[in-house]
């Protein structure tokens, strides 16, 4: 890093901003077809990350598998340089989504935590992609568990995630709906009937890169926010619904 990008890069408190973002991907054995793609996928976002050095300083990034248990696949970090030939998803169990978001949950808290003294985190994103429901009961009370915070009392949980769902195969649109979370910024995205999988995948992970790296550029402006893709940006092939009741 430059000495002008460690400049710019400082905030008051002489910490770097980092906008810390998550993969959460379902790897039950319903994704077996496309688990190759997935990893093709990844690779080629890693190498486009890499062309944008200065934004790869503004920005963290970690894959998280889930089928029966969730497992950390790459740490949160500089995902530029992650090695994803010799840690790649592969398809196994179920779909429990509880178990997701319960490793999610302790993975952002420890993350945040062991990170505190040298960067100034802003609000995790989670991007979650599933082809199937969940075959656990209690997912809600996880999800609850991860994304309630109360500011007039300080009770739940404060690192809670911006939770943007992605929707392919047999994904249900009602039960991914659930998942928008804040309602009010956030967005679930759906692939739209006839569309094959490996076309939303490799479409899932544009949009990941097009919404890491314009939230990167508010961080060096001074105002970080989460930025999110257009329906424009998406193309035909993906339905963006906004936050709120889902109504069809």
């Amino acid at each position: 890093m430059t000495a002008a990008t460690q400049h710019a890069s400082r905030t008051a408190d002489d910490r770097y901003v980092v906008l810390p973002f998550w993969l959460v991907c379902d790897v039950s054995a319903s994704m077996g077809p496309h688990i190759g793609t997935l990893n093709q996928s990844l690779r080629d976002f890693r190498d486009s990350l890499a062309t944008n050095p200065v934004l790869a300083d503004k920005v963290q990034f970690g894959v998280i598998d889930f089928s029966d248990t969730a497992t950390e696949v790459i740490p949160l970090g500089d995902f530029s340089s992650a090695d994803l030939e010799r840690h790649q998803l592969r398809t196994r169990g179920g779909t429990s989504y509880g178990q997701a978001f319960t490793t999610v949950q302790q993975i952002i808290e420890r993350d945040l935590a062991a990170g505190a003294d040298r960067f100034r985190y802003f609000r995790p994103a989670v991007f979650f992609l599933t082809d199937g429901q969940p075959t656990d009961r209690h997912w809600r009370e996880a999800f609850r568990d991860l994304t309630f915070f109360d500011q007039a009392s300080g009770q739940g949980f404060r690192s809670y995630p911006l939770f943007v769902p992605f929707g392919i195969g047999d994904a249900d649109a009602a039960t991914l709906a659930e998942l928008v979370h804040p309602q009010d910024r956030s967005v679930l995205f759906m692939a739209n009937t006839g569309t094959t999988p490996a076309t939303v995948i490799a479409k899932m992970t544009q949009a990941m890169l097009t919404s890491m790296l314009a939230s990167g550029r508010s961080a060096l402006s001074g105002a970080p926010q989460h930025v999110l893709p257009t329906q424009d940006e998406l193309g035909p092939e993906i339905r963006a619904y906004p936050g709120g009741d889902f109504v069809t």
